[in-house]
């Protein structure tokens, strides 16, 4: 199946390395920054990937650490004049009273329990509003399929782990397989006939670029 049959091609890029991620924080933690480690990662994908960031609709979560790793990777590629919108329902899941807290200790060996239930997808932290991953992925499979599925051409969403765990769970069909998603790697979805199938899953090919340091020291 080549791209010129498809009608619209999907990147789901995980943030670059944030703040939250260097102390072990967990949940949404909306207002982390990039670190220097994730700016760099943006700043590879940026440079990589420019001509798809040029021609591609630019979209991040409400999160300040998607909206600068949008940022970073356009500045990378000369095109930090380019647009892109932002919206809270593709953030990331939120842990309830858990949320913002070091996953270490008591909290680290409670979520661990959560996981080991016999419906993983359901689990969910303490707290008011606390999600489960299948909260997250109704909400991001409901944005996906009103605001993604009417588009076409190249689409280029800066997320989350969850939101990109969750939705290519969804697509593929499967259930609690928790897939590798490293900073700035991207998970591809194409929209064909039958609806989405995903196509590549956790790319780091910018990390490998001549003149870029490799993925395992990023």
């Amino acid at each position: 199946f080549c791209f010129c049959c498809a009608m619209l091609r999907v990147w789901l890029v995980r943030h670059g390395e944030s703040v939250a991620n260097t102390l072990r924080l967990i949940g949404r933690t909306e207002d982390t920054p990039l670190s220097e480690l994730g700016q760099r990662q943006a700043a590879a994908f940026g440079a990589h990937h420019k001509q798809s960031l040029a021609e591609a609709k630019l979209i991040t979560s409400s999160a300040r650490r998607t909206k600068e790793t949008c940022s970073f990777a356009l500045e990378a590629a000369g095109l930090s004049h380019l647009p892109y919108e932002s919206f809270e329902q593709i953030t990331e899941i939120y842990r309830g009273d858990y949320d913002g807290a070091e996953l270490s200790g008591e909290i680290e060996q409670a979520l661990k329990s959560l996981w080991q239930g016999d419906d993983i997808m359901a689990a969910k932290a303490p707290g008011e509003g606390s999600e489960s991953y299948r909260d997250v992925q109704l909400r991001c499979v409901d944005f996906m399929e009103k605001h993604i599925r009417p588009m076409e051409g190249h689409v280029i969403l800066f997320v989350h782990q969850v939101v990109i765990q969750t939705l290519v769970m969804h697509y593929l069909g499967i259930d609690a397989v928790f897939l590798e998603t490293n900073n700035t790697s991207f998970s591809e979805l194409e929209l064909r006939e039958k609806g989405f199938a995903v196509t590549k899953v956790n790319n780091t090919q910018h990390f490998w670029k001549p003149g870029f340091i490799n993925a395992a020291s990023l």
